[in-house]
């Protein structure tokens, strides 16, 4: 697995400008903040940049951090998702009940068909704005598309958890990486014009011709 210098190096490469601005970049970070779209791929790094600094943390340190992290989602899913403060209560929990990744078991499980089944406002938080939210759909392989919403912010941070992961196990700017997907895709980002981190589309629709 590649150490932490590498990773970073990577980054970098993505991103000379942050580069030039000092170690942390936060003065750069500040200044693009009023650019959302003109400077959305530096966004993507900065967010990069932060997800990556955790791998320099320590196994007690990360763990402490992702109990962190669980306690936030549920409180926030308690305090202003009825869903789920309705499914809590209908077992006797509370947020404080889940305070480690192995608590969850005492969750019920939810299903696609319950949040259905709610209803739109009642499985989305009380704050925000449906408006502004983008957007998905499953490809309803069970016959029932579901659609799910995401913040803004939540849109930038999942592609870059992604990236992390990949960095991890070795992926380098100039390689390339195969992606099974629709047959609909967005068109190639600044990156992948300029040569780094590409993808290489394969529609699930070529599958069929494919014989095993």
């Amino acid at each position: 697995m590649p150490d932490v210098p590498s990773i970073r190096r990577g980054i970098s490469t993505l991103n000379p400008l942050a580069r030039a601005t000092g170690r942390d970049g936060s003065h750069f970070h500040r200044w693009c903040l009023g650019f959302p779209r003109g400077f959305g791929m530096i966004r993507r790094v900065l967010k990069l940049r932060s997800i990556v600094k955790n791998r320099r943390r320590t196994p007690s340190e990360l763990e402490l951090l992702r109990q962190k992290k669980l306690q936030a989602v549920i409180r926030n899913a308690y305090d202003h998702v009825q869903y789920y403060r309705s499914l809590f209560r209908s077992v006797g929990l509370s947020p404080d009940d889940i305070r480690t990744p192995e608590d969850l078991q005492h969750v019920p499980i939810t299903t696609k068909d319950d949040l259905r089944a709610a209803g739109t406002e009642n499985v989305t938080a009380r704050w925000a704005d449906l408006a502004t939210c983008i957007t998905t759909r499953t490809h309803g392989s069970s016959g029932k598309p579901f659609t799910v919403y995401r913040t803004a912010s939540e849109h930038t941070t999942l592609p870059m958890l992604n990236m992390a992961s990949l960095m991890a196990i070795g992926f380098r700017p100039r390689d390339r990486l195969a992606v099974l997907g629709p047959d609909s895709v967005k068109p190639p980002g600044l990156q992948h014009r300029m040569g780094l981190y590409r993808r290489e589309h394969i529609p699930l629709s070529t599958l069929s011709l494919i014989h095993i």
